[in-house]
């Protein structure tokens, strides 16, 4: 098991849930960075994949990996994924933009199916997590590593006078 994240924090995590072995190799890094000769049968990602923009040609790497006859599994960030903060953002720093939009469900379909995929199953979800205030919110954005990716980059990132603002809307 070939295991990537860029956020040392979110290994930290996920490291203790598996029991220890040899067979899982833990990578502080983005796998975007490391050829991987071996075909996998099973790819696993959850939702950096689609902060990586197009979706399309990350999908195709991930393709790559895989052997005639593989599964992946993926949970996947789409479009409107945070979009109470994406709007206060707007209202706070309304020049300071993502950088790109996240894909919709149907992109993401589109693509899979482009690339020959077989759907065994797909649906979208959306769910709501509160918090007691914006500084847990983007606390926790934080810690998790989203805040660092496209969907969250702008040319120019907040300073802290406009983080403070959106603090105070949010």
């Amino acid at each position: 098991i070939h295991a990537f994240d860029p956020s040392a924090r979110m290994i930290r995590q996920a490291a203790p849930i598996l029991p220890p072995t040899p067979r899982v190799n833990w990578n502080e890094a983005d796998v975007r960075d490391h050829f991987i000769p071996i075909p996998h049968p099973l790819i696993v990602s959850s939702s950096p994949l689609p902060w990586i923009v197009p979706p399309s040609a990350t999908l195709s790497d991930v393709t790559a990996l895989a052997v005639p006859g593989s599964f992946f599994v993926a949970s996947i960030m789409l479009r409107n994924t945070l979009h109470e903060l994406h709007h206060a953002r707007r209202q706070v720093a309304p020049r300071k933009e993502p950088a790109a939009l996240l894909p919709d469900f149907d992109q993401v379909l589109q693509c899979l199916e482009s690339l020959q995929w077989r759907i065994v199953t797909a649906r979208e979800e959306l769910l709501v997590e509160n918090y007691p205030s914006a500084d847990g919110l983007l606390r926790t954005l934080h810690d998790q590593g989203v805040t660092g990716e496209t969907g969250s980059h702008t040319r120019f990132p907040l300073n802290r006078g406009e983080l403070n603002r959106l603090r105070h809307y949010y």
